[in-house]
């Protein structure tokens, strides 16, 4: 016999032969029933919207069981037999309402609805359950239920629009232990009267609703004895397969049908909440018909559970308390089991989700189950059914075994008695001394932190402790027998118990030193998996938890007031009272909320929410600013409410489903389907827009997860990720002019003003997902004549219909979008709505079928995107009392990849910012285009984030100042003078500005001042809880928006009324029907005529209402109202006159009368205006203020609101209820994006929260169970602008106001002084402080450089870096300019200063010029000018063999040369005063630089003057030569010493700690920090980077205390990390390294001026330096030869000859000019840089009449065909540096030798030879008649030909040995063998002519000593 599937549904009979095993019971209500209540919300059992009551039917007892459920997880063959419950069951419009939909009207507890049927359901169910107890009856009108139970009831069960209070009160109101007058605003009593009585309520009986109907009954009955027979109970035909025992389910799994199919083991199926399903399932095999899996067996050793038994049920039983028995300690145990299991999911899941099904998920998918680790530490075992064997297992076991195949079943799980588990192992470890005092204790505890406190949250970190304890006689101490330490969900694959922290453990007594030894055990096993978010968090919070249940049983760490000796009982008493479930954040994460009322009821989970509500009523305009009830609100709670996926699927429809890509950025080459079931059920696919279509909405979305998308990422660049990434690739949004905010006064003059300034300082936000409880959903209709009807759930329905139209290229006519109502918006439904119903109108278009799209979570999370995340930067400067002076911020706003309304950001953000006086404002704001999904406006888009950043910069400066952040506020609140600068325009009237009465009255009315003082003492006497304060106010600039409304007046007198805007749950229609009524009465002067209830609101229709524009921005509702007033006005107008002729002939008539007169004297009875705002009023400010009061746990972070006073001016309220409710749930709303819920994204950027369950956690009722006070008033003032009702609406704006709870732990605490920031205070004072605050990773970072190309501001964060550089040629961009150089120094310093000390990064460069005190001073200005506070130079090596490769930068080859060079030092840096200390590091202002002596030590005498050479030398000798310049160095104040790459006799210097801390540090006393070369470290070891950790620990051991890294840093940070942790380089090694790195830093000023600005631009390449550097070079030069003989000089060379010839490579090539080291490292030909070439100084120098020829190599025709008179041959060396300048023979390298031949051999000339260092010249120096010595003259020319010409004489003198040939070297003065070309100090002299001098060299005229070198 074929057997059916048989259920009632709200009393209605239900059949079906035929059914789809995966159908769930809420897809079956909503497409096979008239039932629409239970709403689709998230399709996870996460959201509560779904919520139906089962009741299901027990033939022999007779009893009818009845449970709330999750309709969107029950498939609907399960229910075989059951009777479900809707609202709609409850009552409705035809039957009449139930009294929880009259409650929930009543008290306002309703909003958009969407979920409101789900939570009528919820409370039902819990009314029902608590009505069918044995309690004493009620007094009537009231449930057995407590008031407890009730809150609870709907503890799962999520609202987006509400606050939760007015659900709440309304649950209160079933229960007889509640005090109604408590409760809040409500239409049924007078808040404050005294007739709050149960009898003005809706009235309750429990007998009102059969929830089992008879006929079902008696079928169950006689269908007993037929399903007896059977052996399999389930519906064969329908492939749902119900067993009836172990042994028929391996029947079913071992036939052939089974064998090949994808077969599904269900209980209550609610795993596939956790973990969709991307295919169907062939078969189906139902686990609940087994007896054996749903027993529960209590025997002598515990408990055990069927695996079937649902969590529900072993909550009930583990709470049974008449179990004689059971054993205090057993009790304990397993109602801790129980509390827990009691705050894991939500009570529809828990009735439905089974305890073998969690296990199963913990153990074959690694799910975070709490089941699993509870259970794990009371000592569990498993009864596991194999295919071949049946297993009994200890949990642990099971848990660790490979994954469970599909044909695996648990049977049963067995909790043991505590004392059996504990005496069965107890001391297994631990020795026992001595007999115990007393009888030994069980300790039970259990601990959750998760993102909210209950309900379907993933924990964190959960754990449970079971301990055996005994107290000893000897010191009273409590010794641990036996302990279990089970922990999960914090990154590992499953729970594990803490064996080794165990064993440590037991026998030891309960000391503070034991446990710090079991704790760094435990760091050692609580490791999360890599890539495990939050990380970091989770493992402290395994280590809080361990201290959380140890700390009550310690002595010595009591808390100071219960610092009392504690009994073993005692002890046990304190952790049963704690807090069994905590719920918090810290380290990385956003804080959450809970609540307490007072401090000893912290730890009571049954606290009840408690609130107040204060509104002043206005009669004056009544029905408007009357409290009424929110129009439809009872259809809404019943569920007939309709919206857009409530309308029937028309014939034919088709469903679609978007397929998402998965890559940021790519070329999508083609779409194939994966060859499963799912795609088959697919109708069609419309590949270029993505929308697969399938008959039902779940066939569409499954096979849209089917299709596999070929990407190509050709020809593409990287995807912009990142605000950094996007400012890197001008990657932005042009924003409107008219759209752009003004800045206010002037920056520059608030900054002089300031005493003080933080000149950096950095703000992240996230992303926010709106979580609207509907989804984005359309349904399009085709229609005749190319038209389109589309019904769509949004905000801005004409944006909809013009987008379809130009979409299918139909005129907007054609096209007819309606909008009756949306279930939640908050922004989402505005464009990002317009997607959804464009896909499905053309696809509906193009089949000609009606579409439908109903989009599921997670695929609404990727495309609707959400809250703008962004990156601020911000600078204030600010007085010594706290008046902030000026205010600069730079925020990078994430916009996503289309700019969709991002452009209103910038204005927004600023309006919020300027709540506060700031003095002087400016901003650069910039919306970043980047690869991530379109961000959109999410409720007060923008005014959160800048009332935030405001908020953070009071803070900052009040932290910075030590002071009261609030006495900050107030100190800069505005006047109404500064209001009407800031907001000009929008000031209003003074009167209006009454934010500062509000905050004095605030404070007044919430006692904040003796509060703050309550919680200074309470934060001085509790060490592990601190409690903060804040009082924030807010400003809110409304701007008003043109709007249409059409009122029309029937027949019958009943009126109908269009507005443009949508009611999304705001109470527009409410407030719209108010105002029509008040503004129709007013024919009758009286109010005799109460139109109220013959008014309707009908749907949004762009056919019907055009213009009707978006509803957004809070003011949709105030200009609806105000377009009906006037609708209103004209047909009052109308009707005037006929009214008082009526009235004149008849007496006094009715409302019907007077239609009905109208109708018969055709007056026209509709009128539509369309609104504009005048001018004056289009924009006015809102004010808000409020005080919050937080506790936080330190050693958790849980945060605990305590209480929160909010008021609002909203002038006179059009509706106080409405505006009441968008209040609190505007706050709520702001707790959640602060608090919980986070936005994850993965790497590609697409967003990975939508699993409800799992990641994205909205706030719920639970956040505020523990709430003291949650008071909020609506303050309507008297006096308004205009005369019309109400000019201010309280919606949106109200958002702002959960800043007061974001603020307010900031106070926690006395303001914390850091001595480091004070400038007044000694460095070596600053150091210390500084260094007491910093971790380890914050010090190693402080010793590591980096390269530019690889910092960043994020890098510098995260890695805390102390220094960035410049590698040779590395630059911002190429021919980069001094604001370009500043800008990116500054990126980098903000990423430092963004840390959460501060620390300021020092950038470091190359910049080696010049050789005395003035050209140090030029080129410290010059490289201050580019923002760069450091450079590598003086080079102070002692040359002592010119074939090294960098012997052009050393001074000399004699050290007293060098020596004396040291004075760039002072130039560099600036004059040391007399009295400072030796050693001690100097720079002596903005102006100055910090220098570097290098490369210490002996790195100019290398073996053949091989660079990174070994220099063979006895100590003495490496003394005398090379060390003295290191000790004039030191004396002088050199800021860092930079080691050489080189060795000395064998050892590398990098790593010689005899002479870098021996003798540099130790003997020299230099205080400064010694740097490393470029990969110093790496080169130690033979082979560069062979054995890296080796490098680090020997260079870091040497004395290095700064790295240049440069690229591999995070290997460099982890390797010394590791070697620090392990002892192998001490602490006081790094302390030694971080405290020298400050104290330059401090001795810089970057503490007091880490940025840098532009104001020394104008100091580079200024004409004074060009002039200084052209003196030096022409003071430099050697003039080697003069003439062939000594009487016949040759030069000065005559300006005025007939021809020249100039030639050489080096004549016009400033490359070679220059050398090496500029521009890029080793330098480059041609003209690289602005300067003058020798050709061109010649030119400009000589007579004009001279004729100049140029050839770079002449062959001897050009020079024997011209009658050349002389001519000018410039050679010389090309670039180099370092290595590759290394020359063994050096040569006069090609064509220079052929060249002075071929020219000299034929003309007279002279010869300039451009080089670093002395090269073979003795072949040519016979053939020259003049040779100079020019070594690099660089940019400067004409520094040359000064002295060529004679303008100035020749006085420079050899600084090196000319040597006659190679063989000779090394070769130095003094030397043996000493036999020169020309000696060490040779230079022949010129006279200056009398003829004229250049204006340069008129202008420089003081001697200086120039030495032949540069």
């Amino acid at each position: 016999m074929a057997r059916k599937l048989v259920f009632a549904v709200n009393g209605e009979r239900f059949e079906l032969a035929e059914v789809d095993p995966s159908t769930t019971l809420l897809e079956f209500l909503r497409t096979q029933t008239r039932f629409r209540g239970p709403k689709l919300g998230c399709g996870e059992g996460g959201c509560g919207a779904c919520v139906v009551l089962l009741s299901t039917y027990h033939p022999v007892s007779e009893q009818v069981k009845e449970f709330s459920i999750s309709s969107c997880l029950t498939l609907l063959c399960s229910i075989n037999f059951c009777s479900v419950t809707t609202s709609e069951g409850l009552g409705n419009s035809e039957d009449g309402f139930h009294p929880i939909h009259q409650r929930f009207a009543g008290f306002h507890a309703s909003q958009c609805g969407f979920c409101t049927p789900g939570m009528c359901m919820s409370l039902f169910s819990a009314l029902t359950n608590a009505d069918k107890t044995s309690r004493p009856e009620p007094p009537g009108g009231f449930s057995k239920i407590t008031k407890t139970e009730a809150e609870k009831a709907i503890a799962g069960n999520l609202c987006r629009c509400t606050g939760y209070r007015p659900i709440v009160d309304v649950c209160k109101s079933f229960a007889a232990d509640v005090d109604l007058e408590d409760l809040g605003l409500n239409t049924f009593w007078k808040k404050g009267n005294k007739d709050a009585t149960v009898c003005r309520l809706p009235c309750h009986s429990h007998k009102r609703i059969c929830t089992f109907p008879e006929f079902l009954k008696s079928e169950i009955k006689s269908s007993m004895d037929i399903l007896d027979n059977f052996k399999n109970t389930g519906l064969p035909e329908c492939q749902w397969y119900r067993p009836t025992s172990i042994e028929e389910l391996y029947e079913l799994l071992n036939s052939d049908a089974f064998l090949e199919s994808h077969v599904k083991l269900v209980v209550g199926n609610t795993g596939s909440g956790v973990y969709k399903e991307n295919d169907v399932y062939d078969k189906y095999i139902d686990l609940k018909g087994i007896p054996e899996l749903s027993v529960i067996r209590r025997d002598s050793g515990g408990v055990s559970f069927g695996a079937a038994v649902t969590i529900s049920m072993a909550i009930e039983v583990l709470k049974q308390k008449n179990e004689s028995e059971l054993h205090s300690d057993e009790r304990l145990v397993f109602s801790k089991i129980a509390d827990h299991m009691d705050k894991v999911a939500t009570p529809f899941i828990r009735n439905m989700a089974s305890l073998g099904g969690n296990l199963i998920m913990a153990q074959r998918s690694q799910f975070a189950s709490d089941v699993a680790t509870i259970l794990l530490a009371a000592g569990s075992t498993i009864c596991l059914q194999t295919a071949s064997e049946r297993l009994v297992l200890p949990l642990e076991e099971f848990l660790q075994r490979p994954p469970c195949d599909d044909r695996t079943v648990l049977i049963s799980i067995h909790v043991p008695f505590s004392t059996s588990v504990m005496e069965s192992s107890s001391g297994a470890n631990g020795c026992i001394d001595s007999e115990p005092t007393k009888e030994a204790d069980i300790l039970f505890e259990t601990y959750r932190a998760a993102p909210r406190p209950l309900g379907n949250a993933i924990a964190y970190v959960n754990s449970a402790f079971l301990a055996h304890v005994t107290s000893y006689n000897i010191s009273g101490d409590l010794v641990i027998h036996n302990i279990h330490l089970a922990f999960g969900a914090y990154g590992s694959e499953h729970a594990v118990r803490a064996r080794k922290v165990e064993n440590f453990l037991v026998g030891k007594p309960v000391t503070a030193c034991v446990l710090l030894g079991a704790i760094k055990l435990l760091k050692e096993t609580i490791i999360p998996n890599e890539h495990t978010p939050h990380s970091r968090y989770r493992s402290s919070l395994a280590i809080a938890f361990l201290f959380k249940f140890f700390q009550p049983l310690l002595k010595d760490l009591s808390v100071p007031e219960k610092n009392v000796q504690m009994s073993v009982s005692s002890a046990a008493a304190t952790i049963e009272n704690s807090n069994g479930c905590i719920s918090g954040f810290a380290d990385d994460l956003p804080h959450k909320a809970l609540n307490v009322k007072q401090l000893d009821q912290v730890n009571n989970p049954d606290l009840i929410l408690s609130s107040e509500q204060t509104v002043e009523f206005c009669k004056d305009y009544h029905p408007v600013g009357d409290p009424i009830k929110k129009t439809g609100v009872e259809l809404q709670a019943s569920g007939e409410a309709i919206y857009v996926d409530d309308i029937p699927s028309p014939k034919n429809c088709l469903y679609g489903a978007f397929v998402n890509s998965t890559r940021p950025l790519a070329h999508i080459k083609g779409i194939k389907f994966k060859s499963t079931s799912s795609p088959q059920k697919a109708f069609t696919f419309i590949g270029a827009d993505d929308i697969p279509k399938g008959e039902t909405q779940r066939q569409a979305s499954m096979a849209a997860k089917q299709a596999d998308v070929q990407y190509c990422t050709d020809n593409l660049e990287p995807p912009i990720l990142s605000v950094e990434d996007a400012v890197r690739r001008s990657s932005f949004f042009k924003v409107p002019p008219f759209l752009c905010p003004q800045k206010v006064g002037d920056l520059s003059k608030g900054m002089a003003e300031a005493d003080h300034k933080i000149l950096s300082a950095e703000v992240k936000l996230g992303s926010q997902y709106y979580f609207y409880m509907e989804t984005q959903t359309a349904l399009a209709i085709p229609d005749e004549d190319n038209c389109i009807l589309v019904y769509s759930s949004t905000q801005c329905p004409e944006m909809a219909q013009d987008t379809i139209a130009k979409c299918l290229g139909i005129p907007a006519h054609n096209v007819r979008v309606i909008t009756r109502r949306v279930g939640g918006g908050f922004g989402g439904k505005g464009p990002r709505s317009v997607p959804v119903a464009t896909a499905c109108a053309l696809a509906a278009f193009r089949l000609r079928r009606p579409v439908r799209m109903y989009l599921d979570r997670k695929t609404d999370m990727i495309m609707t995107g959400g809250r703008h995340p962004m990156h601020i930067n911000y600078s204030v400067g600010f007085k010594s009392d706290g008046k902030i002076t000026a205010l600069h911020v730079d925020i990078l706003v994430n916009a996503g990849i289309t700019v969709d309304v991002s452009v209103i950001m910038p204005q927004n953000m600023v309006s919020a910012l300027k709540k506060y006086n700031w003095g002087a404002l400016s901003f650069d704001i910039r919306l970043c285009k980047t690869n991530f999904s379109t961000k959109s406006a999410m409720r007060g888009p923008g005014e959160v984030q800048g009332s935030f950043i405001a908020e953070s910069v009071i803070e900052h400066v009040a932290s910075f100042l030590s002071m009261d952040a609030n006495s900050v506020r107030k100190k800069n609140l505005h006047t109404y003078d500064s209001l009407m600068l800031f907001y000009e325009g929008s000031a209003g009237d003074a009167p209006e500005y009454t934010l500062p009465a509000m905050i004095d009255g605030l404070a007044s009315s919430a006692s904040y001042f003796d509060r703050l003082e309550i919680i200074r003492h309470f934060n001085s006497c509790n060490k592990w809880r601190k409690r903060g304060i804040s009082l924030v106010p807010v400003v809110y600039q409304v701007t008003l928006r043109p709007t249409p409304g059409k009122v029309s007046i029937l027949t019958d007198g009943s009126i109908v009324v269009e507005v443009g805007g949508i009611e999304i749950g705001q109470g527009l229609w409410t407030k719209v029907k108010q105002m029509t009524a008040f503004a129709l009465g007013q024919l009758w002067g009286d109010g005799s005529q109460n139109l109220l209830d013959r008014v309707r609101i009908i749907q949004a229709d762009t056919l019907s209402l055009v213009q009707g524009g978006f509803t957004a921005g809070s003011t949709t509702s105030e200009a609806s109202c105000e377009a009906v007033r006037l609708s209103c006005n004209v047909l009052v107008d109308r009707l005037k006159s006929l009214k008082q002729s009526l009235e004149d002939k008849i007496g006094s008539i009715s409302w019907d009368t007077l239609i009905f007169q109208a109708n018969m004297q055709s007056v026209n009875l509709s009128e539509r205006t369309y609104w504009v705002p005048e001018d004056a009023s289009i924009s006015y400010l809102n004010f808000g203020a409020a005080i919050s009061e937080v506790e936080v746990d330190v050693l958790t972070g849980a945060t605990i609101i305590l209480r929160t006073d909010l008021t609002y001016d909203c002038g006179q309220s059009l509706n106080p209820a409405v505006d009441l409710g968008q209040i609190e749930g505007a706050f709520v709303q702001g707790i959640g994006f602060f608090m919980c819920e986070e936005y994850l994204e993965n790497s590609d950027g697409l967003a990975t929260s939508g699993l409800l369950f799992m990641c994205y956690n909205l706030p719920v009722r639970n956040f505020f169970s523990h709430s003291e006070a949650w008071t909020v008033q609506i303050f309507q003032k008297k006096y308004l602008r205009q005369s019309v009702v109400g000019r201010r609406m309280a919606r949106s704006q109200k958002f702002c106001l959960h800043l007061l709870l974001l603020i307010c732990w900031a106070y926690i605490g006395e303001a914390d002084y850091m001595k480091y920031k004070d400038p007044k205070q000694p460095i070596n004072v600053r150091i210390k402080d500084l260094m007491d605050r910093m971790t380890l990773a914050e010090k190693i970072g402080q010793m590591t450089q980096i390269e530019r190309e690889v910092a960043s501001a994020q890098v510098m964060k995260n890695y805390f870096i102390g220094s960035v550089l410049s590698g040779g040629g590395s630059v911002p961009r190429p021919q980069a300019s001094a604001a370009d150089w500043v800008n990116m120094v500054n990126e980098f310093q903000k990423g430092s200063l963004s840390t959460r000390l501060g620390i300021p990064m020092i950038y470091g460069i190359d910049a080696v010029h010049g050789h005395n005190n003035r050209i140090g001073a030029a080129t410290a200005l010059e490289v201050r000018a580019t923002g760069i506070p450091y450079v590598f130079a003086p080079c102070i090596a002692v040359c002592r063999d010119p074939r090294w490769g960098r012997c052009y930068e050393s001074y000399s080859e004699d050290h007293n040369i060098v020596q004396q060079m040291t004075e760039i030092i002072p130039g560099l840096q600036g004059d040391v005063p007399a009295k400072y200390r030796k050693g001690v590091p100097y720079v002596s202002g903005k102006e100055k630089v910090a220098a570097c002596a290098k490369h210490y030590v002996g790195d100019g005498g290398t073996h053949n003057g091989i660079n990174e050479n070994n220099t063979i030398l006895n100590r003495a000798g490496l003394l005398s030569i090379h060390m003295p310049a290191y000790l004039n160095s030191i004396i002088k104040g050199v800021s860092t010493i930079m080691v050489s790459y080189s060795s000395w006799n064998g050892v590398k210097m990098h790593a010689n700690r005899d002479l870098v801390t021996g003798y540099l540090k130790n003997t020299l006393r230099f205080r400064g920090f010694v740097i490393s070369d470029w990969q110093g470290i790496d080169r130690i070891t033979s082979s560069p980077g062979a054995n890296y950790t080796y490098s680090v620990q020997a260079g870091i051991s040497a004395g290095i205390d700064m790295v240049m890294v440069p690229y591999n840093y995070s290997e460099f940070i982890n390797d010394l990390t590791s070697l620090v942790k392990k002892n192998v380089i001490p602490l006081s090694r790094i302390d030694d390294a971080v405290g020298r790195i400050l104290r330059v830093k401090f001795t810089i000023g970057l503490f007091e001026n880490p940025l840098a600005d532009l104001s020394l631009v104008d100091q580079l390449g200024k004409k004074e330096h060009r002039d200084l550097a052209r003196e030096a070079v022409r003071k430099s030069l050697v003039l080697l030869k003069n003439g062939k003989s000594t009487n016949d000089s040759f030069l000065p060379l005559p300006r005025k000859a007939a021809k020249i010839l100039i030639a050489g490579s080096h004549a016009n090539n400033l490359g070679y000019q220059c050398g090496g080291w500029t521009i890029e490292w080793q330098g480059d030909s041609g003209n690289i840089t602005v300067g003058t070439t020798i050709l061109d100084a010649v030119r400009s120098s000589i007579d004009p009449s001279t004729e100049v020829v140029y050839s770079e190599n002449p062959d001897s025709n050009i020079v024997k065909g011209n009658d050349f008179s002389y001519a000018i041959v410039v050679v010389g060396e090309p670039p180099y540096t370092e290595t590759a300048g290394d020359n063994l023979n050096l040569e006069l390298p090609d064509p220079g030798p052929s060249i002075i031949q071929t020219v000299c051999g034929t003309i007279k000339c002279v010869v300039i030879i451009i080089s670093g260092r002395p090269v073979v010249i003795e072949p040519y120096v016979p053939l020259v008649d003049a040779l100079v010595a020019a070594w690099l003259p660089g940019s400067e020319g004409q520094g040359l030909t000064d002295v060529l010409f004679g303008d100035y004489g020749f006085t420079g003198k050899l600084s090196r040995t000319w040597f006659k040939s190679v063989d000779q070297l090394p070769m130095n003065v003094g030397d043996k063998h000493y036999d020169p070309l020309f000696p060490f100090g040779f230079g022949l002299t010129t006279k200056p002519t009398s003829g004229r001098l250049s204006s340069a060299a008129a202008i420089v005229r003081k001697q200086t000593s120039w030495v032949g070198s540069n």
